[in-house]
């Protein structure tokens, strides 16, 4: 039985707790891996990332020739070997990629397997303690571990704005043709493409995916996506399903629409006391859905609970008979092509149950053929959708049958409420919410007098206060704190050179900067006129100190501001674990 669970939520706990060690999320038979140390990512990878994977970034960052030796650097490895960590640091280690490129491909490769795995509404995943990364991956030298919460904020937007579009796409390996050519010449309302682009496009997709022909455009399959989605909507263009072993990752989850039925639930009328009888109020319709691809399925589940019905999907025709008597559901949709049992079989032996004498069928096929009026009449159904379907398509027809739900089917088809989301984006909380989840907070209060007032951080008496509390409550839960200290070594030179302004402006960029990097539960703070420190909770390991004191060098020095200001800081910093400042 599969488990439900928040792929963010889990995300966030992990780097809330700092812990260390290895969660593995199994569903649909693909398996992700994701490796953690101190609540940092060290690695994120799924069973269906290949060489393509790797192939594919390598592509769309214009690094053809490294590209076409991958499948060559490939032979030298067993096949037991997890192979693109392998791959990835013999490219670096034979000066194929630079160590600035071997970093950036690591992060396509994690983000391309986060991006599915947030996608995720239920699998089974397990978490090991005793599990490095190093007992599993080959580790490449100077490799960052990678901040959370970064991660998630870039994801999590990119996961609303393909949601956006989840009416039409549910999975950028989903392929794209033109049923109808005549159609490319009529307008398109939001559609940027002229006749002339859309033809050559069209000439150019031949069955290639939203990813692929991403690559040719020489565009992210995100904004691929979205270039078509009008021609999509306007089915001028047409979209299979992907290839079998590329079915089995997650559908894009469809946005979560508000409830307007339930809006004043929480909140009645003092004068009025009418209650709805049982009669009177909305039923929940059953569905069962009947289909062997599981990503149909998980598509069909996730558009009609989007419309208030229950569902439950049967991947196994041979056993649907015993789920139907059951569930005894108020409709069933059923795949005509399935093995084992055929959907127009399956539903004459349905027919024969008086159980099921007034419950409608829809029969749902990719073979147009099939689906004619005295085909559904000898089988028993009483009505047909067409593969592949949108979401406004598979709504008219349930609803057409089920008619409880018109206020929801109003709703969904005038104008969907896009901003909602089941997940939310990390929030960055300000000083007072710097605590571990496991123990009592401890705040730092924003008193006027504990304020830096050029950077708006905490300045040095108010973070001696800080540390002081903190040291008390790590010796009494046994929990850990670190220090990093950074300087800025020629600010009074900046100042001597370009006046207090531009001093001030650098010293608010430096604070932006390092506040992009840190967790929510790390403290920032001004020590000294030229001096930050960043406080770490939990976290106690000197390479990820170390990886991450560097990462915070870097960005400082490669932040927009100042290099458009030619301005060239010189920084240093001092790392100190479990101890204060001068112990």
């Amino acid at each position: 039985m599969n488990n439900s669970f928040q792929a963010i939520q889990i995300l966030q706990d992990a780097a809330a707790k700092c812990k260390s060690g290895h969660l593995q999320i199994t569903a649909n038979q693909v398996t992700w891996d994701l490796y953690f140390t101190g609540g940092m990512l060290e690695n994120a990878t799924h069973s269906l990332q290949s060489l393509a994977t790797m192939q594919h970034y390598l592509l769309r960052n214009n690094q053809e020739s490294i590209a076409k030796i991958v499948p060559n650097v490939a032979k030298n490895f067993p096949p037991r070997q997890p192979l693109l960590p392998s791959i990835l640091k013999q490219l670096g280690q034979k000066n194929h990629l630079t160590a600035d490129e071997v970093l950036s491909l690591k992060t396509d490769l994690i983000e391309d397997a986060l991006e599915s795995y947030l996608w995720l509404r239920e699998g089974e995943y397990h978490w090991r303690d005793d599990q490095p990364l190093s007992s599993h991956h080959t580790t490449i030298k100077g490799d960052d571990c990678f901040i959370i919460s970064n991660l998630l904020d870039n994801l999590i937007i990119r996961m609303k704005a393909w949601q956006k579009l989840s009416a039409v796409i549910s999975s950028p390996y989903q392929r794209l043709f033109c049923a109808n050519p005549a159609l490319i010449q009529q307008k398109v309302p939001s559609g940027n493409l002229n006749p002339t682009a859309l033809e050559k496009l069209v000439k150019l997709m031949q069955g290639k995916t939203l990813r692929q022909i991403s690559l040719f455009l020489k565009q992210d399959e995100l904004k691929v996506a979205q270039l078509l989605f009008p021609y999509l909507q306007s089915n001028i263009l047409q979209l299979k399903y992907p290839q079998p072993t590329l079915e089995k990752l997650p559908c894009i989850p469809p946005l979560k629409p508000t409830n307007t039925l339930n809006k004043n639930q929480n909140n009645p009328q003092p004068r009025n006391n009418y209650q709805p009888t049982q009669s009177q109020q909305k039923k929940t319709y059953k569905i069962v859905c009947i289909d062997d691809s599981p990503t149909i399925l998980d598509m069909i589940k996730a558009y009609l609970e989007e419309a208030e019905y229950e569902v439950i999907t049967i991947d196994n025709p041979t056993q649907s008979l015993t789920c139907l008597f059951k569930h005894k559901p108020d409709l069933v949709l059923i795949d005509f092509s399935m093995p084992g049992i055929n959907g127009n079989k399956l539903c004459r032996i349905i027919k024969t149950s008086p159980l099921f004498k007034n419950t409608p069928l829809i029969m749902i096929s990719g073979n147009s053929k099939m689906l004619t009026p005295e085909n559904m009449k000898e089988a028993g159904a009483i009505d047909y959708l067409a593969k592949p379907f949108r979401k406004e398509q598979l709504h008219n027809i349930v609803n057409k049958y089920l008619s409880n739900n018109s206020k929801v089917n109003q709703r969904l088809t005038k104008g969907k409420n896009d901003t909602q989301s089941s997940f939310k984006p990390v929030e960055k909380p300000n000083i007072k919410q710097s605590e571990d989840l496991d123990r009592k907070p401890i705040t730092i209060t924003r008193n006027e007098q504990d304020i830096d007032p050029i950077t708006g951080l905490a300045n040095r008496q108010c973070l001696e206060q800080y540390l002081s509390g903190i040291t008390k409550n790590t010796e009494n839960t046994k929990s850990s704190f670190s220090l990093i200290f950074i300087k800025i070594n020629n600010l009074i030179d900046i100042q001597d050179t370009l006046g207090e302004t531009e001093r001030d402006n650098t010293l608010r960029n430096v604070t932006k900067q390092m506040h992009s990097l840190v967790r929510a539960n790390d403290v920032v703070g001004r020590w000294s006129d030229n001096e930050f420190v960043i406080v770490f909770n939990n976290i106690e390991h000197p390479k990820i100190l170390a990886h991450i004191s560097q990462r915070i060098l870097n960005t400082i020095k490669q932040s927009p501001l100042l290099v458009e200001n030619q301005l060239n800081l010189k920084l240093s910093h001092t790392v100190k674990i479990n101890s204060l400042v001068g112990a």
